[in-house]
């Protein structure tokens, strides 16, 4: 990511404890724009970009740090497996 920001393809800001990255709206050379304008049109226009991006649950931030400062109770232990195994059987 350092390398990308660098770049001037991204952009990072810090909230609490963690840093988001985005797209840069201002890339740091037209080699950078060129490449940020390419890639945005093929992951809007690819079903292969489509439909792997479909796979990927959401992870929130709040949920992460939730996990890690305390155990999980039974109940979303058991939440947990069916979801992975319900994922398997679609994938």
């Amino acid at each position: 990511m350092k390398i990308l920001r660098e770049a001037g393809m991204v952009e990072r800001y810090k909230k609490d404890l963690w840093v988001h990255y985005s797209i840069s709206n201002e890339p740091g050379s037209p080699y950078a724009a060129t490449i940020i304008m390419n890639m945005g049109e093929w992951l809007e226009t690819s079903n292969e970009v489509m439909e792997l991006v479909g796979k990927i649950p959401e992870v929130l931030g709040k949920d992460l740090c939730r996990s890690l400062t305390r155990p999980r109770r039974r109940s979303e232990k058991k939440e947990l497996r069916l979801i992975q195994k319900n994922k398997l059987k679609k994938g």
